[in-house]
């Protein structure tokens, strides 16, 4: 017995020598939390490796070398796709990094005079001259229209559209909401014009645009506003919550371009030699980026005096046309009709 006691004293002996040599030790080289630094250090750097992204292209760069029209971006603002009228392909490709490698996602008819884009991307509406097509894409299937069907236009981020029914043989039709395929239906208003250009204002309200006029209809009443008059050219475009409204009238060169406040009822000239349909709207309602030959110019809106400020322009570009932007505001993508290449420009 006594023999054990001994044993045991002697083996504490020595594990207190060596945990004295150890503290000192590690007193020496650091802290102990200096040392599980270093380890947790080492575990990022070995497992939790930061990503490796591309570096934001600079200035304008080419998307794609294919001549694609009727651009829409994905929901997710990172892809775009696009119409080559030579095969009839919808094809799409990442914004960025440039240079990725397009895909083929529906086959159309070639030669298409345009194409209606619904705010998911999933359903189409092509002209092909002689009648409108419906296309759903995810499923491939397609149905002809109602001979009688004009100007559809999609309701932003519903399956549904507006559009004009309109019989020759009567001299009449309707403005209609209704299904994709004209199916389903709502009369909305009664008309005797055949040239209405249709937009959504919001989910409850239409923009008309006629004979150089623009009026506002609400879809549940049928209330019919005017909001302008005795334009020449009028192409409006209006702000994603409806408030706000630019403007363009008037032969190219010298287009007077124009901003109003709605609700305000003011209305200010800001340049000329810009069109509506060569801007787009930010997400918050505030700024409008606007293209014209080789230059991008942003208004702010939300200044006590609104005007056109030039923010990039690139001596290789011609005419650039058809303007998006994606939702992150980072990156805005057009065409160039005359040398005919999709491009894009990194905005932050």
């Amino acid at each position: 017995m006594r023999t054990l006691v001994l044993t045991v004293f002697s083996v504490i002996i020595l594990l207190s020598a060596f945990l004295i040599g150890r503290i000192t030790n590690d007193q020496e080289a650091g802290s102990g939390d200096d040392n599980l630094a270093l380890v947790n250090n080492s575990l990022i750097n070995r497992f939790n490796k930061p990503e490796e992204k591309a570096a934001k292209p600079a200035g304008v760069f080419k998307i794609t070398a294919e001549d694609g029209r009727w651009l829409k971006l994905a929901p997710t603002g990172r892809e775009i796709s696009y119409y080559l009228p030579k095969t009839g392909q919808i094809r799409s490709v990442a914004i960025a990094p440039a240079g990725g490698q397009a895909e083929t996602i529906a086959q159309l008819k070639p030669n298409l005079k345009k194409i209606f884009w619904s705010s998911n991307g999933k359903e189409l509406i092509a002209d092909d001259g002689a009648s409108l097509i419906h296309y759903n894409l995810p499923d491939g299937k397609s149905r002809v229209l109602n001979g009688k069907i004009r100007n559809p236009v999609f309701a932003p981020g519903e399956s549904k559209i507006a559009y004009l029914f309109f019989d020759d043989t009567e001299g009449g039709g309707q403005i209609r909401v209704g299904s994709p395929t004209g199916e389903i239906f709502k009369n909305i208003l009664s008309t005797r014009l055949d040239n209405w250009q249709i937009t959504w204002v919001n989910d409850q309200i239409l923009g008309l645009t006629a004979n150089g006029s623009f009026f506002t209809l609400d879809i549940n009443s049928g209330a019919l506003q005017k909001i302008l008059a005795d334009k020449t050219n009028l192409e409006i475009l209006l702000s994603p919550d409806g408030r706000k409204l630019v403007f363009s009238s008037g032969a190219a060169p010298g287009a007077i371009f124009n901003f109003s406040d709605l609700a305000a009822g003011a209305e200010i000239k800001v340049a000329e030699n810009y069109r509506a349909n060569n801007c787009i709207w930010s997400v918050d309602n505030k700024n409008l980026y606007c293209l014209a030959g080789k230059t991008l110019s942003v208004i702010d809106t939300g200044a006590a005096l609104p005007a056109l400020k030039t923010i990039y322009t690139d001596p290789t570009l011609v005419e650039a046309v058809e303007p998006r932007l994606n939702g992150a505001e980072d990156y805005l993508v057009f065409r160039d009709s005359w040398l005919g290449r999709i491009f894009g420009l990194h905005l932050k």
